[in-house]
C-alpha cells in the first residue's frame, strides 16, 4: 500500500488518462508521469540489463511518442469521420503493448545497440513463451481496436452521406443510410448459397449435432464467395433504382477507409520478424543477467 501522499503508477496512469488532453493539462507533470511508466516497464521487463542510461534514454524517447499520441489532433476529429484516431483510453494498456518495438526502435536509432541470438543462450521453450507473450498480448489489443472501428461503421456510413450531395435532405439521408447498411451488411455476410460451396457434407456426431465438413482449400473458395456476394446489386430502402449507383459508390468507399483503417492497425499491432527476435533476446539477456 501506498504511503500517504504518494504517488503509485496506478494514480499516474489515472491522472494521465484524465487530464492529457484537457485545454489547461499540465504538460510537465503529464510528460514526467509518462516518463516513470516509462521507466518502471522497461525497468520491470529488464529490457537494458543495468544500463540506467539506457532506461533513462528509452523512457524520456517512449514518452514523447506516447504524449505525442495521445494529443494527435486526429483524435478530436468527429465519430464516423474516416480519417478520426481512436482515443487512447488507458495510456498504461498503450504502452505495455508497444514496449517492445519501441524499445528496439530505440536502442537501434539513438545507441546503434543490436542483440544476436548466437550470443546469448536461450531454449527453444523460451524463444517460443516469449515469442507467443509478445504475439498474445498484440493480438489482444488488435481485436479490441478493430472491434472498435467495425462498431463506428454507422457513423461512417453516416458522416459520408452528410458530406454527400443529398446531405441536407434529413428523409432522404435516413432512406440512404439504411441502403447502405443493408448493402454493407450484404457484403459482409454469406448467404445460403455461399455457404453451401464452403463445405464438402456434413455429418451428425454422437451428440446428435450436425458438423460441417469444409472443403480443403476452404480459405481460398471463401475468397471468391466474398468477392461474389461483394458483386451483387445493392439493395435500395424506399428509394427508385436511380440511387442504386450513389448506394454503391458510399458503400464501396466506407468499405476502402475499413479496409485501410485495419491494415493500419494491423501493421501498427504486427511483430515483425526482427522485433520478435529482439525480444527474444532481451528476454534471454535479463534472465542470464538474473542467475
Amino acid at each position: 500500500m501506498a504511503k500517504k501522499g504518494k504517488l503509485t503508477y496506478v494514480d499516474r496512469c489515472i491522472y494521465v488518462d484524465e487530464n492529457a488532453t484537457k485545454p489547461d493539462a499540465d504538460v510537465s507533470k503529464i510528460f514526467k508521469y509518462l516518463y516513470d511508466i516509462a521507466f518502471m516497464l522497461a525497468k520491470k521487463r529488464n529490457l537494458f540489463g543495468n544500463n540506467f542510461f539506457y532506461y533513462k534514454g528509452f523512457s524520456q524517447y517512449f514518452a514523447t511518442l506516447v504524449y505525442l499520441r495521445i494529443t494527435n489532433p486526429k483524435t478530436k476529429l468527429p465519430e464516423g469521420d474516416p480519417h478520426r484516431l481512436r482515443p487512447l483510453k488507458s495510456c498504461l494498456n498503450y504502452m505495455k503493448k508497444t514496449l517492445y518495438a519501441k524499445s528496439r526502435a530505440f536502442s537501434r536509432s539513438e545507441f546503434n545497440f543490436t542483440t544476436e541470438a548466437d550470443d546469448i543462450y536461450y531454449n527453444g521453450v523460451l524463444k517460443e513463451n516469449t515469442y507467443n507473450s509478445a504475439y498474445n498480448a498484440n493480438v489482444q489489443f488488435l481485436r479490441v481496436d478493430i472491434s472498435y472501428t467495425l462498431s463506428n461503421i454507422d457513423k461512417m456510413v453516416s458522416y459520408e452521406i452528410s458530406q454527400g450531395w443529398y446531405g441536407n435532405n434529413p428523409e432522404l439521408c435516413y432512406n440512404l443510410y439504411l441502403s447502405v447498411m443493408l448493402t454493407l451488411y450484404r457484403s459482409f455476410t454469406v448467404s445460403k448459397v455461399g455457404r453451401s460451396k464452403l463445405y464438402i457434407s456434413t455429418e451428425v456426431n454422437k451428440n446428435g449435432k450436425t458438423i460441417l465438413i469444409p472443403k480443403p482449400n476452404y480459405e481460398e473458395v471463401l475468397t471468391n464467395v466474398m468477392q461474389e456476394e461483394a458483386r451483387l446489386a445493392p439493395v435500395v430502402y424506399n428509394l427508385p433504382d436511380s440511387y442504386l449507383a450513389y448506394v454503391t459508390f458510399i458503400a464501396r468507399k466506407v468499405r476502402l477507409n475499413l479496409a485501410k483503417e485495419i491494415g493500419e492497425l494491423v501493421d501498427n499491432y504486427s511483430l515483425p520478424e526482427d522485433v520478435a527476435q529482439d525480444a527474444i533476446c532481451l528476454d534471454a539477456r535479463s534472465r542470464r543477467e538474473e542467475e
